[in-house]
């Protein structure tokens, strides 16, 4: 049979003094609760490399402060370990078995305004209707001045189809005009403002 070593000897005799010590506290009227003491049973069991630390801080002070201490003890005992933890791990895998379901994600340029019927102020297409005449005239004459060609901007927030007017202004100017300039809009293959020199054109 195998002898024990110094060091394990040493280590039975502490723990035999701290149970020891933990019994007589179990004794007094206002000592440690038997819940109590079998807890510190279990943690000193579970912990053995404390004991010659809880051995050593029940040397000092009154019963009141060792009792206090061992509580103290018990409350760190309790925080590092976490069956909480697991057990709402578990909870999960049981609400979703088969794991999380497939959601379709939205279109990448989806938002709310994607379906709005646009309504342009009611002055916009006198305006423009005005603007567009005499526009299309002076570039009948040859009139390429930027004092008789307009320059067409469209200044708002975010948000306010700045983009979509851009881009619908040819078809804009053919449904406001009644005129001849009409038919020229609808056979011109190019209808945009170009910046050159800072000479505003307008060509087809």
């Amino acid at each position: 049979m195998e002898e024990s070593s110094p060091d394990s000897a040493s280590t039975l005799i502490t723990i035999k003094n701290v149970r020891q010590e933990l019994n007589r506290l179990s004794l007094l009227d206002s000592g440690i609760t038997d819940d109590e003491f079998g807890n510190l049973l279990a943690c000193i069991t579970d912990n053995p490399n404390k004991v010659p630390d809880i051995e050593e801080s029940l040397k000092y002070g009154n019963d009141n402060v060792k009792i206090t201490y061992l509580r103290k003890l018990l409350e760190s005992n309790v925080a590092t370990k976490t069956p909480q933890n697991t057990e709402v791990k578990k909870k999960i895998i049981n609400v979703f078995p088969g794991g999380l379901p497939y959601v379709k994600p939205e279109p990448l340029l989806y938002n709310s305004g994607a379906n709005w019927e646009y309504q342009p102020d009611p002055s916009l297409k006198q305006i423009l209707r005005s603007e567009l005449k005499n526009h299309y005239e002076n570039f009948i004459l040859r009139h390429f001045d930027k004092a008789n060609l307009p320059l067409y901007l469209f200044l708002s927030e975010a948000g306010t189809r700045k983009s979509r007017n851009t881009n619908e202004f040819h078809q804009t100017a053919i449904i406001i005009s009644r005129n001849e300039a009409n038919r020229q809009y609808q056979n011109s293959t190019d209808f945009r403002l170009i910046a050159k020199q800072n000479q505003p054109k307008f060509g087809h």
